[in-house]
């Protein structure tokens, strides 16, 4: 994953959550359903460092239904525990936004 994107993504993520992160990883993902490719490319791994544990985070860039480039940050959760998890969630909408960053599941409220 390109220094860039990861660069965006930690400046994302210390606005959202007001805390540091690590890049742990990054991974790619792909994205099928019935033979057709609905999304790929690679999701990174970031260690949110606080006070507490404060868990992980993972985040992307996606193209915009405007075709400018948008990031996204999905936070690990009970129900979005991998880099697919988060990006299935995403693509399927059941993410809880708020100001464009999925900040969980109903599933996870719950």
């Amino acid at each position: 994953m390109h220094s860039d994107i990861v660069r965006r993504l930690s400046s994302l993520i210390f606005s959202t959550f007001r805390c540091e992160c690590e890049f742990v990883s990054a991974t790619k993902v792909s994205e099928r359903y019935k033979g057709r490719e609905l999304w790929h490319g690679e999701v990174a791994t970031f260690r949110l460092q606080g006070g507490d544990d404060m868990g992980e985070c993972f985040g992307w860039e996606s193209d915009s239904l405007f075709g400018d480039v948008e990031p996204v940050i999905v936070p690990r959760t009970k129900t979005i525990d991998t880099p697919a998890a988060a990006v299935r969630a995403y693509i399927l909408g059941l993410c809880v936004t708020s100001e464009g960053v999925c900040v969980g599941t109903e599933a996870d409220a719950a």
